[in-house]
């Protein structure tokens, strides 16, 4: 995936979220849409290594746990993955 396109995931959560892309940090606050973030970029094939460079707060163990963390709250929580699949088409409609 080009960056491009994982800068293109990044806006289009912020969008969401109504901050702008400079306030990255806001979305790992947020555990919705930190979980959001961590299905997206697995979804469209985000290197975790590029993730932890960009993102020097968080270490390849904690992205892994909340990649997981996030597949669980996908199949439990309807209102978590009504958000996820409208963020989700929106990203395809950009990339």
């Amino acid at each position: 995936m080009f960056k491009a396109d994982y800068e293109k995931i990044i806006e289009t959560i912020c969008e969401y979220k109504g901050i702008t892309s400079k306030q990255l940090c806001e979305i790992l606050r947020d555990k919705d849409c930190k979980y959001t973030f961590f299905l997206l970029m697995k979804k469209y094939g985000v290197e975790f290594e590029n993730v932890t460079n960009d993102l020097n707060t968080i270490s390849k163990k904690q992205m892994v746990y909340n990649y997981k963390k996030a597949k669980e709250k996908f199949l439990i929580n309807k209102k978590f993955r009504e958000m996820y699949l409208r963020i989700d088409d929106e990203v395809k409609n950009i990339i």
